[in-house]
C-alpha cells in the first residue's frame, strides 16, 4: 500500500507546488497546441507507471498539467512511502446454517490456508459468505433475517481475537453459536457509544475543510482519534481486529476486519450491492461489494454468489452476471443513496475512520487493488466418474485442465484482466453433509472448488 509522506517529511512535495506557479505563469505564454501535445505525452507516459496509486490520486486530483509533469518526473519514493500490508480472504457457502458448537476457523483466518504452512499474521481480513440465510420467498421477497450473519460474526471475532473480546462486544461467555448475540451487541456494547457517533459527522466535515497544519485541524484530528479509540475500545491493545464492513444482501454477506493499529490508516469505507437473482433483480444471487482507502491505495472487495447448473452452456450465465456486477456496482450511486451496514459498530467506525476522496472512482474496476471471492459455480468440464477418480488420487493437474473458470478466462470470455490465485487444494463441492466423503453419481458430479477468489482489475497495478 502506498502511503503519502506525512508533512513533517513532505518538504519536497511542497516544494513541487512552490515551483508549480513559476512554471505556470511561464506556460501561460505557451501555445494552445503545444500544451495539448505535452498533455497528450504525459498520459502516454503515465500509462506505463499505473502500479504507484499516489501518483495516480495526485494526477487525478491536480487540475495544472505543469504539475502533473513535476510529479510525474520524480521517483515515488522522493514522495511516498511503501507500506506491506496482509489481506487474507476467505469464501463461505454455510447452506443457510448457523456455526456448530466447538468451530474452529483458526487455521483458515489465520492465513495458513489448506497446505498448512505459515504465513505472515494477517492485517486485513475479509470473509464471504454465500447462503448465509436460506434462499427460500420470504428471505428473499420479503426480507432477510440477521441472525445467523451476527452469529457467524461472532465465531470469526473468537477466532481472530478472543473469548473476553467477543463477551465485550457480543455478551454472554463467547463461547459455542449463539443465535441472539444481536440485542446483546447493539444493545449493551453499543448503547455508550451513541453518543459518539452523533458528533462525528461534523467534527469530519471540519477536519476536511480546515487547513492541515493550522491548531484547529491538529485539535480535530486528536478529536476523530479519541472517537476511534472510544469505538475500538475492548482490551486486545493494538493488534486487536475490528469490524469495518459488515454488508448483507439476502445470502450474501461481506464481513471485512482490520487490525486496530491499522484502522487509523483506513478512510472512505463504502458499500455497494448488486442483484442479479430472479428476472435480475433478486437478491438470490449477485454480488456485495465494499471499498476503502489503505493508507493512499484503494482496496476493492467483492462477493459474488453465481448462477448455479451443470448443463453444458451454463457457464454462459455465469460470465453475464460477472459482466453485469461489474457494469452495475456503482460506489458512487449507492453512497448517494445511503448504503448502510448490517452491523451498527461497523457503521459508525466507518464513518469515525472518515469519507475519503474518491474522485472519478466509482465502478469496481476503478480500483488498483480489487479482490473477487464467492461461490462462482463454475464446475469441472469432465464426466463425474473420471473427477471423482481424479480427486480420489489427488490428481490436481488433472482437474484444473478441466476447469471451466480457467477455460473460460483463457478464452477472454470473463474476468479479462484479472488473476486467479495459485490453487493448492482438492474441490470443495460436494460433501455429504457432516462428512468428508463426496457425494457419489447422485450427486452435481463433476463439481468444481467453486469458492473461487480472483485478484486485480483491469490495470498492472492489480497484479
Amino acid at each position: 500500500a502506498r502511503q503519502r509522506r506525512q508533512p513533517a517529511r513532505s518538504r519536497r512535495m511542497r516544494g513541487f507546488f512552490g515551483r508549480a506557479s513559476a512554471v505556470q505563469a511561464q506556460a501561460s505564454k505557451n501555445d494552445a497546441g503545444q500544451l495539448a501535445q505535452d498533455q497528450a505525452a504525459l498520459e502516454c507516459a503515465v500509462a506505463s507507471r499505473r502500479s504507484d496509486p499516489v501518483l495516480q490520486w495526485l494526477l487525478r486530483n491536480a487540475r495544472s498539467p505543469q504539475v502533473q509533469q513535476l510529479f510525474y518526473e520524480h521517483r515515488p519514493d522522493t514522495y511516498s512511502d511503501t507500506c506491506d500490508v496482509q489481506i487474507v480472504a476467505g469464501s463461505y457457502n454455510i447452506n443457510g446454517k448457523k456455526p456448530p458448537k466447538g468451530l474452529s476457523l483458526h487455521d483458515w483466518v489465520s492465513g495458513r490456508g489448506t497446505a498448512g504452512r505459515a504465513a505472515a499474521p494477517p492485517d486485513i481480513i475479509a470473509v464471504g459468505f454465500q447462503e448465509i440465510v436460506p434462499l427460500n420467498a420470504g428471505n428473499v421477497i420479503v426480507g432477510s433475517e440477521r441472525t445467523n450473519l451476527e452469529s457467524w460474526d461472532r465465531v470469526l471475532a473468537k477466532e481472530i481475537n478472543d473469548t473476553q473480546w467477543v463477551a465485550s462486544h457480543y455478551g454472554g461467555s463467547g463461547s459455542g453459536s449463539d443465535s441472539s448475540v444481536g440485542g446483546s451487541r447493539e444493545g449493551g456494547a453499543l448503547a455508550g457509544q451513541a453518543a459518539v457517533g452523533n458528533t462525528l459527522v461534523n467534527v469530519l466535515d471540519a477536519a476536511w475543510s480546515s487547513s492541515p497544519n493550522s491548531p484547529d485541524a491538529a485539535s480535530l484530528r486528536a478529536s476523530v482519534e479519541e472517537k476511534i479509540n472510544m469505538l475500538t475500545d475492548g482490551g486486545g491493545g493494538e493488534d486487536v481486529f475490528v469490524q469495518v464492513v459488515s454488508k448483507q444482501l439476502v445470502g450474501l454477506y461481506l464481513s471485512v476486519w482490520v487490525r486496530k493499529r491499522l484502522v487509523r490508516h483506513v478512510r472512505g469505507v463504502q458499500t455497494a450491492t448488486v442483484a442479479t437473482g430472479f428476472r435480475g433483480y433478486f437478491g438470490n444471487k449477485g454480488a456485495v461489494c465494499a471499498r476503502m482507502y489503505v493508507y493512499d491505495t484503494p482496496l476493492c472487495f467483492v462477493n459474488a454468489h453465481l448462477p448455479a447448473g451443470d448443463k453444458e452452456g451454463d457457464e454462459a450465465k455465469r460470465n453475464a452476471d460477472v459482466a453485469d456486477i461489474l457494469q452495475r456496482c456503482d460506489f458512487a450511486a449507492a453512497a448517494r443513496y445511503g448504503q448502510t451496514m448490517s452491523s451498527a459498530s461497523a457503521e459508525m467506525l466507518a464513518s469515525a475512520l472518515g469519507k475519503g476522496h474518491w474522485g472519478e472512482r466509482r465502478w469496481i474496476e476503478d480500483h488498483p487493488a480489487a479482490i473477487w471471492m464467492g461461490d462462482l459455480n463454475y464446475r469441472l468440464a469432465m464426466a463425474p466418474r473420471d473427477a471423482h477418480q481424479a480427486t480420489a488420487r489427488g490428481a490436481l493437474h488433472q482437474l484444473l485442465a478441466s476447469d471451466q473458470l480457467r477455460r473460460e478466462m483463457a478464452a477472454g470470455r470473463v474476468f479479462q484482466g484479472w488473476e486467479e490465485g495459485e490453487i493448492r487444494f482438492l474441490p470443495t463441492f460436494k460433501f455429504k453433509v457432516g462428512t468428508h466423503s463426496y457425494l457419489g453419481s447422485e450427486g452435481s458430479g463433476g463439481g468444481r472448488g467453486t469458492d473461487d477468489m480472483a485478484g486485480g482489475a483491469a490495470t498492472d497495478a492489480a497484479k
